[in-house]
């Protein structure tokens, strides 16, 4: 599609999962966060968007606000990871698609370049330490923010930067996005 010069958008996708029962937690939102990691980076997609946002009545539920209670599901926030920060304008930069077994990463940068976006799924059921590299540049500083069971986008401490390599632990079941100030 690419290679034609044709746009490939992504448009009518799910947790199919959540046909067996609503799964609200990190559970239906690390299985969608893989979706969409392997939509943009797999596929090559241009765009990806999530059609349910409204739960239906009685049923099983894959959309991004629950039935019961009435909320915002994990699903939401962990989109949230990559819409908040790769901005419009922003590109797809490559990165290691997996890394370590259980991290997938997706990575972006801005068109002034000031900016470097890495959103990084941990599916394991631990902390993983895992390095990351910006060649020949030194980032100034990152800050992390980050969705798991118990926090939803929530921006931690920035942390200066001496170097174009950098390691953070990320959270077990969780998505954190990496904003490198350039």
């Amino acid at each position: 599609i690419q290679a034609a010069g044709k746009e490939f958008w992504e448009t009518e996708v799910f947790d199919p999962q959540t046909d067996q029962g609503e799964d609200v937690g990190m559970g239906s939102a690390l299985r969608v966060s893989k979706i969409i990691h392997d939509a943009l980076t797999v596929a090559n997609m241009n765009a990806w968007h999530y059609w349910w946002k409204n739960p239906c009545s009685g049923c099983a539920n894959g959309a991004l606000w629950s039935e019961n209670p009435k909320a915002p599901t994990k699903r939401l926030w962990i989109m949230g990871n990559w819409s908040r920060y790769a901005r419009p304008g922003f590109i797809r930069v490559e990165a290691p698609v997996e890394p370590t077994t259980g991290v997938y990463l997706t990575a972006f940068r801005d068109s002034a370049l000031s900016k470097v976006v890495v959103v990084a799924a941990n599916s394991n059921n631990n902390d993983v330490s895992q390095s990351f590299s910006i060649p020949t540049v030194t980032p100034k500083k990152v800050t992390p923010i980050i969705t798991d069971p118990t926090r939803d986008l929530v921006v931690q401490a920035s942390q200066n930067l001496t170097s174009g390599d950098f390691t953070y632990s990320l959270p077990s079941q969780s998505v954190t996005t990496l904003v490198f100030d350039m």
